[in-house]
Formats: C-alpha cells, sequence, structure tokens
C-alpha cells in the first residue's frame, strides 16, 4: 500500500461539514435575531396590531414619524390623574 498519498479522507471531508453546519447555524440564529428586532413598528412580534394607547417602537428614522403624529395626537392631560397633587396644593 502507498503511504504517500494525497487528498482529502472521508474523516475530513465529514470533519468539514459538521464545521460548516456550525458555523451556519449560528449566523442564522443571529440573523433571525436581527430580524426579530427589526419587525414592523405596526405589529408585535406575534403579529398582532399594536393597541393604539402605545407609542409606536422606534428602529429606523421613518419611524420617527410614527412617533411625532401619536405625540402631537396624544392629549397627555386627559390621562393624567392630579387630584393629588391638587389635593396636597390645597393644604
Amino acid at each position: 500500500m502507498n503511504k504517500n498519498q494525497k487528498g482529502f479522507g472521508i474523516v475530513e471531508i465529514l470533519l468539514s461539514l459538521v464545521v460548516l453546519g456550525v458555523l451556519g447555524f449560528v449566523i442564522w440564529t443571529f440573523y433571525q435575531k436581527q430580524n426579530d428586532g427589526n419587525s414592523s413598528s405596526s405589529n408585535n412580534s406575534n403579529g398582532q396590531a399594536q393597541p393604539e394607547n402605545q407609542a409606536p417602537q422606534i428602529n429606523e428614522s421613518k419611524d420617527l414619524q410614527k412617533a411625532e403624529n401619536y405625540l402631537n395626537n396624544t392629549d397627555i392631560d386627559k390621562k393624567l390623574d392630579t387630584t393629588e397633587i391638587d389635593n396636597s396644593l390645597g393644604e
């Protein structure tokens, strides 16, 4: 038998496939995490519509207009309970 053989054996090929598989899985996992963070601001991670009383999430600069519209249309005084402040000032 010739001991001076050249080339890859079956063990080296299988080891290379395992390494590529693990590397691909790690990259795919990070890619999925990035896509979950960049989902549409009108939908949450479950694909359900965002409640009206919740401020939009800002992930990109294009989301700033949605946030500005939300803030302009929010009447803060109606949601703020000032009875404790009024009572403490009245004393």
